[in-house]
């Protein structure tokens, strides 16, 4: 469950100065984002780390794994007034979900998912007019890359998924890269 050092990391992929700096690059307003879905919430670090950036927001956190999710509860403590967390496969949530969101960070999930370029269109209508997707994922230039539907390059991404890369950021590895999509 906790598999990367949390006083240098928020989530998988990043630190908080660097989510933080890729916000700011994607023209995320943090004073008027109202609902944020972390699409992949696993232990609910990269919403902890949110809820004091964004503060008026209401979040949805949805994993698959109800033991993560046991560990994200102590986690959001301090803001839990402000969450909701769901326990749902991404199918069933994405085909149930009624609510709109400002802000989907679905954050080192995707190439984890058998439809993933499916998953994405249905993520992207989620989203409210001017709403903002904004995704982290590996792509395959480095050998012995295991995920289920890894892209195998930045062209692959940006076709497959219609999205556009962020500039280069700091991640954890070098493999590691961020798109947006604007609704």
């Amino acid at each position: 469950v906790n598999y990367f050092d949390k006083s240098k990391f928020i989530n998988a992929s990043m630190s908080a100065d660097t989510l933080s700096k890729i916000i700011k690059e994607v023209g995320i307003d943090c004073d008027k984002m109202q609902t944020i879905l972390d699409f992949g919430c696993g232990t609910c670090e990269t919403i902890e780390f949110l809820g004091t950036l964004i503060p008026k927001a209401m979040f949805v956190g949805v994993d698959y794994s109800k033991e993560r999710l046991v560990v994200a509860e102590k986690v959001i403590e301090p803001i839990k007034h402000r969450v909701i967390l769901v326990n749902s496969d991404v199918n069933n949530f994405v085909e149930t979900n009624s609510i709109v969101y400002d802000v989907i960070f679905a954050f080192e999930i995707i190439e984890h998912l058998v439809d993933a370029d499916n998953i994405v269109e249905k993520l992207k209508s989620l989203l409210c007019d001017g709403g903002i997707l904004l995704i982290s994922l590996p792509y395959q230039d480095v050998p012995n890359n295991i995920h289920l539907t890894a892209y195998k390059d930045q062209a692959d991404v940006l076709k497959r998924l219609k999205v556009t890369p962020v500039k280069q950021f700091q991640m954890r590895f070098p493999n590691q890269h961020i798109f947006v999509y604007k609704k």
